[in-house]
């Protein structure tokens, strides 16, 4: 999915925003489809050009934690 949006990683290269990952990151520690589809969705639409990875793993944990807080707590930059 072609968002435009390109973001910043910690090395400090540029890549172009990837919502799949977010969804497959999501997928691997156990949340439900419904759980991944709200989560993306809204993380989705709060992201702007030139982001860090850092700033939108914050976002994906924080609205994770609404979802559903175990999933939240496993959810990490290793995941």
């Amino acid at each position: 999915m072609a968002s435009g949006l390109t973001i910043v990683k910690s090395t400090g290269q540029t890549v172009e925003f990837d919502p799949g990952k977010i969804a497959g990151t999501l997928r691997r520690i156990g949340a439900k489809p419904e759980i991944i589809a709200h989560v993306v969705d809204r993380v989705a639409r709060g992201v702007r050009d030139g982001m860090s990875t850092r700033q939108i793993f914050a976002r994906v944990r924080r609205e994770l934690h609404k979802e559903d807080r175990c999933l939240a707590h496993r959810y990490n930059l290793k995941a």
